[in-house]
């Protein structure tokens, strides 16, 4: 009896020792291959993140809100176009995506995601690129300019109200609440700027009553 013992606790250490070294084996492996072929996997990442971005990127018919309670009966995906911003004042008419990945930003304006709609009588926060293209001319904008959103389920209009410069810390300039329905949309600034800046420009402005 004492011998079988012997016998198992011996395979039972060998087995134990084969798993450990077949698991180190595997790791290793593993870690030689993603080094190997590190590149063409985050090029096969991106690509897969870009095609589901780019099949996001059509206007949600569908999405729809209910006048009585003022809330979307129906949200776009993240990542797709529900509308359009426009701001004569700058000349700007940008399609707006729901999100605010830097693959999004890409394509025009970012809604970020936790703020409320147009339509839903609170706070709306977006952000685009100070590129030529984009909000460059954002600072340019002066107090009474109009601000339009025409969404998949109507059209809204804003008066800017103020336009500041903040830090990209600063939560406060940008607080989250349903009392109002206060639209804000800011960049990167100086606008003149290519690389990191920790400052940026906002503006602010009111929801004209229809």
């Amino acid at each position: 009896m004492h011998s079988f013992s012997k016998k198992l606790t011996k395979k039972l250490k060998a087995t134990v020792k084969y798993i450990i070294v077949a698991f180190i084996f595997s790791c290793i492996i593993l870690s030689a291959t993603y080094l190997t072929f590190q590149k063409q996997i985050k090029e096969v990442t991106s690509t897969l993140n870009l095609i589901s971005f780019k099949s996001n990127k059509i206007v949600l018919k569908n999405v729809k809100i209910n006048s009585n309670t003022n809330t979307l009966i129906s949200y776009p995906s993240y990542g797709a176009n529900y509308g359009t911003l426009i701001i004569p004042s700058i000349e700007v008419n940008l399609p707006i995506y729901y999100g605010d990945e830097l693959e999004i930003l890409k394509y025009g304006i970012g809604h970020t995601a936790g703020t409320y709609f147009p339509g839903e009588g609170g706070s709306i926060l977006y952000m685009g690129h100070n590129t030529s293209n984009m909000l460059k001319r954002l600072p340019e904008i002066k107090n009474e300019d109009t601000i339009e959103i025409e969404t998949t389920y109507g059209k809204y209009q804003y008066k800017v109200y103020d336009g500041k410069v903040i830090e990209d810390t600063d939560f406060a300039s940008v607080p989250i609440q349903r009392e109002e329905e206060i639209l804000m949309i800011y960049t990167c600034y100086p606008t003149t700027a290519i690389t990191y800046t920790p400052y940026r420009y906002i503006i602010y402005a009111k929801k004209v009553t229809k």
